[in-house]
């Protein structure tokens, strides 16, 4: 009842805080509900005893939606650096809604909070890159990325997460990356990726290449090479986008694309004829 009476509710939050740390069990996801409630219509003021299930101890469900009630009061206003902080370690969590939610909340950072306290919360999530945690490690690269804060990332944890045993580890550091921001180092790790041996990955790399702009034109013969002979149709077509979308950037490269159109490959001369397009 008390989640449903909005602003009238705010003095009570104490007490309900209280309760989650003193009253019975059964009683604590009702508590947490109503919080939650109460924040989705209401500023209520930030109180330490709402994060003590985040810790593994506590039954999951518990952990899950406290960490939902900490998303929504980090909508509303800063939450305590330790707090985030908890939430980062959160990630960590061996059940899957957990490390959703704690990820969800992460997003949000950059939305309201300052860039300072943003890096901190990313050189946290940055060092989860190196646990053995497959699915932690996925969420972090995510994170990371749409914060903005991959360039935090040592390269060299970059570089050897691309080379990763598990593709899912490798798609989600590639998929961290690119677009015409992106440092050097940057861009030559994506071209790096061009002779993976899973045609996703490829596929991927040249998507992120055709929009890294001057920075990947230095990785104009690999991509031809590509689009010339990768046996993956659309690895193929992939490179043909690239080729497209570097546009102006690859002027330098105009009678190599000509020169196409006396080859062999129906994907060679649509290729050109496109590219020729885009250069005007």
């Amino acid at each position: 009842i008390l989640g449903h009476c909005g602003a009238v509710a705010v003095p009570l939050v104490p007490t309900m805080v209280r309760l989650l740390n003193d009253g019975p069990p059964s009683l604590h996801d009702k508590i947490l509900g109503s919080i939650r409630e109460i924040l989705n219509v209401a500023d209520v003021p930030y109180h330490a005893g709402i994060a003590k299930y985040l810790g593994s101890g506590a039954p999951s469900n518990l952990r899950y939606h406290t960490l939902w009630v900490l998303h929504a009061w980090g909508k509303r206003q800063k939450l305590p650096e330790h707090v985030v902080l908890e939430m980062v370690e959160a990630l960590k969590d061996p059940a899957r809604d957990p490390r959703s939610m704690a990820s969800t909340s992460l997003k949000g950072l950059a939305r309201r909070n300052s860039a300072e306290d943003v890096a901190t919360v990313a050189m946290a999530i940055s060092k989860l890159l190196r646990v053995q945690e497959q699915n932690t490690r996925e969420l972090a690269w995510d994170i990371l990325s749409d914060l903005g804060e991959v360039e935090r990332v040592p390269l060299l944890v970059l570089e050897e997460d691309l080379k990763d045993t598990h593709i899912s580890i490798r798609k989600a550091a590639l998929q961290s990356l690119g677009g015409f921001d992106s440092g050097r180092a940057h861009v030559q790790a994506i071209a790096g990726c061009l002779n993976d041996a899973d045609a996703r990955i490829r596929k991927l790399a040249l998507q992120k290449l055709g929009m890294g702009g001057q920075r990947a034109v230095p990785f104009w013969e690999q991509i031809v090479e590509r689009l010339r002979d990768d046996e993956d149709n659309d690895v193929r077509m992939a490179a043909s986008g690239a080729v497209v979308a570097l546009g102006g950037a690859a002027a330098p490269c105009t009678n190599d694309i000509a020169g196409w159109l006396e080859q062999d490959g129906p994907d060679l001369h649509k290729a050109a004829l496109a590219g020729l397009a885009n250069l005007g």
